[in-house]
């Protein structure tokens, strides 16, 4: 799935989307065990029995990243995950250049996130 972004580098700002979520997931309790900003799902992590298989997509704020994908995409998605066991999330992520000086890992990016969206098949 490729980012949507108006911004001049989407390569980029996938990872620093990815590497943001997966610092935001290790500190929430998650076992991050596969990241690839290459191919969906883009973090597979576990915590407390449950297994995630998170997609990731990012736009310049003050947008958030869409899900771009048909619907066999849409489907194809979850149901690799529930093949290995998970659940299937998306994260829409907005990212863009602080305006201030950086105090954080992500810096120098602000970013928005309002926490995992569950995909799911409703006649599986």
């Amino acid at each position: 799935m490729n980012p949507e972004n108006s911004g001049k580098d989407p390569v980029n700002d996938l990872n620093v989307a990815v590497a943001f979520l997966v610092d935001e997931m290790r500190h929430d309790g998650w076992q991050i065990s596969n990241v690839s900003t290459e191919n969906a799902p883009h973090i597979i992590a576990g915590k407390n029995g449950e297994i995630a298989a998170v997609t990731v997509s990012v736009a310049r704020i003050p947008e958030r990243g869409k899900f771009n994908g048909d619907m066999e995409e849409y489907k194809r998605l979850v149901r690799s995950a529930k093949a290995i066991g998970a659940d299937c999330y998306f994260a829409p992520i907005g990212i863009a250049p602080a305006l201030r000086n950086p105090s954080d890992d992500f810096a120098p990016y602000d970013v928005l996130f309002d926490g995992l969206i569950k995909m799911e098949l409703p006649d599986e």
